[in-house]
């Protein structure tokens, strides 16, 4: 179907700092959603920027695809393989699980997409991806003292409170704070970040089987990801698409 759009033409720099993530309008206007929010496209002469005004940003985003074709990738000094010429295409609006055994390239495959190692073939990710669980460079310090910096506090507040947990934990040294308080932590601000993809590896490991719970009906409610998990409550309560990397292949299907 078409989609109606409305140009706006504003000086350069003055466009919201959220939409400059990306410069390539046409992906966007390929996918076909009527309900898209900003997306810059050029700055022409004179000091002007044009951009295409929607309804949510989100929306757009997430009809992003990502590519792999004959992707190759080994550990240097291994003899094996990780993956050997595996082609799959993921959906980014998809809630994907992605399950296999112990060793079979779940976490690395996670990092293939985060650019952290080199491999042969090709793997087009057009979106920026963020993995959990993040870096905390000093665990001295309260997360109310850095979260500033890297997403609306606002919004890590109000994640905070979808997974009812107490706004308190921002004001306490990340060290003090229990493995799933640091889940919950991690995951509202990640989740606070609405222009990335995220990388999710098991985020459970310190949940007890109400904090499970609660995870799985959190994560059921948002759009586009890709979760790394072995439990399989989790899985069934939160994705729609599951991607199993087997022993010589790798299977992808709709459902839980």
């Amino acid at each position: 179907g078409r989609i109606s759009l409305r140009f706006v033409v504003r000086p350069a720099g003055k466009l919201p700092s959220e939409i400059l993530f990306h410069k390539n309008a046409h992906s966007f206007l390929e996918c076909g959603k009527q309900n898209i929010s900003v997306c810059y496209v050029y700055e022409p002469r004179e000091g002007l920027s044009c951009g295409f005004l929607f309804d949510d940003l989100r929306e757009v985003v997430f009809m992003a695809l990502i590519k792999a074709s004959n992707l190759t990738f080994g550990y240097e000094g291994s003899y094996d393989w990780v993956f050997e010429d595996v082609s799959f295409q993921i959906d980014t609006g998809w809630k994907l699980g992605l399950i296999g055994r112990n060793g079979r390239g779940k976490t690395t495959l996670l990092r293939l997409l985060m650019g952290d190692y080199s491999f042969r073939g090709s793997l087009a990710n057009p979106l920026p991806c963020e993995y959990f669980p993040m870096p905390v460079e000093d665990e001295e310090e309260c997360p109310i003292d850095w979260i500033g910096e890297t997403a609306p506090l606002w919004k890590v507040r109000r994640e905070l409170s979808l997974m009812e947990a107490d706004e308190g934990i921002l004001y306490r040294p990340f060290y003090t704070l229990s493995g799933g308080e640091r889940t919950r932590v991690m995951m509202a601000v990640l989740f606070s970040r609405d222009t990335e993809f995220l990388l999710i590896d098991e985020p459970t490991n310190h949940l007890d089987l109400r904090g499970r719970k609660q995870m799985g009906e959190y994560l059921s409610k948002k759009k586009g990801f890709i979760l790394v998990s072995h439990d399989r409550i989790l899985l069934d309560t939160c994705v729609d698409h599951i991607m199993a990397i087997n022993k010589t292949n790798i299977e992808i299907q709709k459902g839980n």
